[in-house]
Formats: structure tokens, C-alpha cells, sequence
């Protein structure tokens, strides 16, 4: 057709011609052969030899350790160091030129506990040797009770204390802290104090009078002798009558007329007004001569 006659027309099909008689045949390395020969034996998992692991990247290690958002990048990797085994070091922590580590004691814990258990191994001996000697104690039952009381909570304070210290987290200040009704009263009861009649979650909305207000000098309360307190407002205030409050207000103004003669809004009002601005004036013609513009 005319239309396959236009488009054989646009095509052409070029043939190299030699330029030597030297003869260049395909060049196939040796190791290609050998493997496409043992995949025709039926080898599934054929590799090149001599062929390079392919590198994982940064992706593929996010997504074998647990995905975006829980994957960190370590790039201490990427450290130039001399010695190549220095990359994955821990840093050490200077303050005032001096290493936090020379004075951390990775043993403090056990010390502790040995020094605790031989503690309580003196203390055993030496109740032992008093029982053995026969001498009485000064303290009656309800001291000793007493002071294994106080023994007992010692050692739940400072086990408290040590969980408490082994949190990675910040200290919630006291004034944040919030206690339940029943711990409150369970801490006043053990101070001595009678609980029957706290109730922390009860709002008190009376405040308590002062004693000096409470009684008069007659002995007759504020209501009874017709006594009435009148708040004030705050421009009142220090002013002893009307003839006082108004002697006040002639001074204020006074005070301001020096501010109202200059146009100026208040003592911090620096501003310099001009009369006549140039950029407004030069230049213009007013109703005079038109000899000049």
C-alpha cells in the first residue's frame, strides 16, 4: 500500500564492510563456560566464580532489624580511624578534664551487700555473746518491738530506694506527686496523729478568721457590733475621704498637662513630628506663581 511504501522508504539497512582480513571472534571468559556448562547438567545454584557477595545496603539492614522507625543507622561505621578496630569504642565521658570512668566502681553493688551481710553477722554475734553473758537489756518489750520496727523500715527504704535509682528516667518533682486519701491517712496514723475526722478530698471553702478579728475589745463579735468591712477600689485606696480623693485627681491632671500641651501620649513617648515633610512639600506647586515647579 502507499502508506507501507512511505515507511519503506524511511528505513535503511546498513552492512559493515571489513576493514582487514584479520579474524575477531566472540570472546566468552572461561569461567562463563564452565558454568553455563554445569547449568545444562542440571546445577541449579550455579555462581561465577571468583564473583563478589553482593554489599547489603543501609535498607536492607533496616529492614532485617526490625523495619523503618526501629532501625538506627550506626555510624561509628563510617569512623576514619587509624586503627580500624578503635570504630566501635565507647566514647569516653570528660568533665573538668577528668574521665567519669576512673571513678565509676562496676563492684559497688557486691561491696555493699558483703558489707551488709557482715553487718548482720556482727550484730548476730553480738547478740549471741550478750544472751551468753546473761546481762540484761535496758529497753522492756514495747522498746524492742520498737526499735525492730524502725530496723525493718530502714532496710524497705533503702531497697526502695535502690529499685527507685535503678530507673533510667527523671525525678518527679514533690510538688507533682499525688497520694490517695488512704495513704495519707495511713502516714498520719503512724505519726501519731487521729484520723477519724480527715478527709483529704473534702474542698474547704470558708477560710478561718484571724483570733485578733474574731472577737471585739468589748468581747462582742465584728457582725454584732455593726462593724462592716467595705473593699476598696484600687484607685481609693490610701485616700482618707472625698475632699482627699479629689485633691488627688487635680494633681493627676496637672501632672499630665505638660504631656497634653505637646500632643504626646505618655512620659515614654519620644516621637519628633516634622511640620512640614519634604517628601510631601518640595517640588509642589501651591496657589501663587507658576513660574518655577
Amino acid at each position: 500500500s502507499k502508506k507501507l511504501g512511505n515507511i519503506m522508504n524511511r528505513l535503511t539497512v546498513a552492512v559493515p564492510s571489513a576493514r582487514d582480513s584479520k579474524v575477531r571472534p566472540v570472546s566468552i571468559p572461561e569461567s562463563v563456560l564452565r558454568a553455563r556448562e554445569r547449568k545444562r547438567n542440571g546445577d541449579q545454584d550455579v555462581e561465577m566464580e571468583g564473583a563478589s557477595e553482593k554489599r547489603k545496603t543501609e535498607k536492607d539492614l533496616m529492614w532485617e532489624n526490625g523495619g523503618p522507625g526501629v532501625y538506627s543507622a550506626c555510624y561509628k561505621k563510617l569512623y576514619d580511624l587509624k586503627n580500624k578496630d578503635h570504630k566501635f569504642d565507647v566514647i569516653p565521658e570528660i568533665i573538668d578534664g577528668k574521665n567519669i570512668a576512673d571513678f565509676v566502681d562496676p563492684d559497688i553493688m557486691q561491696k555493699l551487700e558483703e558489707l551488709e551481710r557482715e553487718e548482720e553477722q556482727l550484730q548476730k554475734q553480738a547478740e549471741y555473746e550478750e544472751k551468753q553473758a546473761g546481762e540484761e537489756s535496758d529497753l522492756d518489750e514495747e522498746e524492742k518491738e520498737f526499735v525492730g520496727a524502725i530496723r525493718d523500715k530502714k532496710s524497705i527504704v533503702l531497697q526502695q530506694h535502690r529499685r527507685e535509682k535503678s530507673k533510667n528516667r527523671s525525678v518527679l518533682p514533690a510538688k507533682h506527686k499525688t497520694r490517695k486519701s488512704k495513704e495519707f491517712k495511713e502516714a498520719l496514723a503512724k505519726t501519731g496523729y487521729e484520723t477519724s475526722k480527715v478527709n483529704p478530698t473534702k474542698i474547704r471553702t470558708k477560710k478561718r478568721m484571724r483570733e485578733d478579728d474574731s472577737m471585739d475589745v468589748d468581747g462582742e463579735s465584728p457582725k454584732k457590733a455593726g462593724r462592716t468591712l467595705v473593699k476598696k477600689s484600687p484607685h481609693q485606696e490610701g485616700l482618707r475621704d472625698a475632699e482627699q480623693k479629689k485633691m488627688a485627681k487635680k494633681l493627676l491632671k496637672l501632672g499630665r498637662r505638660p504631656l497634653q500641651m505637646e500632643g504626646r501620649a505618655g512620659t515614654s513617648d519620644r516621637k519628633i513630628s516634622e511640620k512640614l515633610p519634604k517628601h510631601l512639600f518640595s517640588g509642589k506647586r501651591g496657589i501663587g506663581k507658576t513660574q518655577r515647579r
